[in-house]
């Protein structure tokens, strides 16, 4: 699951989508958004989510508000998260590797990358997708909107539905592949825990 968060006063929206790797093509299998929540509620949303789907493994974005609502999500047990690492920009050696650092942070160097391995994927029909909303939002996205890694002050063009699923799109390559075939599940990296 991805999910991408808002401030919660109906500018842009709170988002997440479910993405079923299990099949093949992957699926789009369902998808949220609100724009009148708190990012911190945003986390319980997300919780919800995550075990409804099986507790299933989770990129969260958290640019800005984004610490809010995944410190929820830390708080109340939910560990099954995305983890970056931090790299030392001089010698490109992870740092601090007892620290965990939960959920995507969106960057200008890793943004346009995320965004077109999911258009890679939607074009090439690895991805289907059903919600209407997000095909529109996939639609009406422009190269220029890559160049924003944050939202301006009183700005409309969010795309929070095609940011989250870009996100769980990324958390492909982020989570292992069961080897238990019976099950299909996908196992965290950092996690021993399945979903």
């Amino acid at each position: 699951i991805g999910g991408d968060t808002s401030e919660g006063k109906n500018l842009d929206a709170n988002a997440s989508v479910v993405i079923d790797f299990s099949t093949r093509p992957a699926e789009v299998v369902a998808t949220f958004e609100d724009n009148q929540m708190g990012p911190d509620i945003f986390g319980h949303e997300m919780i919800r989510e995550g075990n409804m789907y099986g507790e299933c493994f989770f990129v969260p974005e958290v640019n800005n508000t984004g610490y809010a609502a995944v410190a929820e999500m830390v708080r109340l047990g939910y560990t099954n998260l995305y983890i970056r690492e931090i790299k030392n920009q001089a010698t490109d050696i992870q740092q601090n590797k007892t620290k965990r650092f939960y959920g995507w942070r969106t960057t200008a160097a890793n943004k346009y990358d995320a965004f077109a391995a999911f258009r890679t994927a939607v074009q090439d029909g690895d991805l289907v997708i059903y919600d209407k909303a997000l095909l529109y939002e996939c639609y009406h996205y422009r190269l220029q909107d890559l160049h924003i890694t944050r939202a301006d002050e009183g700005a409309t063009r969010h795309f929070d539905k095609l940011t989250a699923a870009v996100l769980a799109w990324q958390g492909m390559e982020s989570a292992d592949y069961s080897k238990d075939e019976e099950d299909k599940l996908f196992i965290s990296h950092q996690s021993p825990g399945r979903y």
